[in-house]
């Protein structure tokens, strides 16, 4: 406070020509701020989708399951994603024997023991991301 009185004393050119550098030090902040978080901005926004009853192929990986790829723009190998289905759908997904998923470049691998029997209402959150 002392400062600005001080500035205030000199005159109001003074005190803008002080706040113009506080100014531009507070954007040079934001920007650095800015450059270092990760684009993904919403990951914690959920999104509605359905899990289907077609699509699915024995995995090579693990011999005893079945997975669906479920496309999503953006989504990295590294992201973490949470799969929620809807309370009408959680017996038609608690039968299938839905595991933990797997992030792909742009899809979302998802595993079970069966392919559902019916259509699953779903919600997806990417609730971890890593930058490479």
């Amino acid at each position: 406070m002392a400062k600005v009185k001080a500035l205030l004393a000199k005159g109001l050119a003074e005190l803008c020509s002080y706040m113009k550098k506080y100014t531009a030090a507070l954007g040079d902040l934001a920007s650095a701020t800015a450059d270092g978080l990760d684009e993904k901005q919403d990951i914690t926004t959920a999104v509605s989708f359905t899990i289907p009853t077609t699509g699915w192929a024995r995995d090579s990986t693990l011999s005893s399951y079945y997975y669906c790829d479920i496309s999503i723009a953006g989504l990295r190998a590294t992201d973490i994603v949470d799969v929620t289905p809807a309370p009408e759908s959680y017996s038609v997904a608690r039968t299938a024997g839905f595991i933990p998923t797997e992030s792909m470049a742009g899809k979302l691998r998802l595993r079970a023991k069966k392919a559902p029997t019916a259509a699953i209402k779903a919600q997806y959150r990417i609730i971890n991301t890593v930058k490479n």
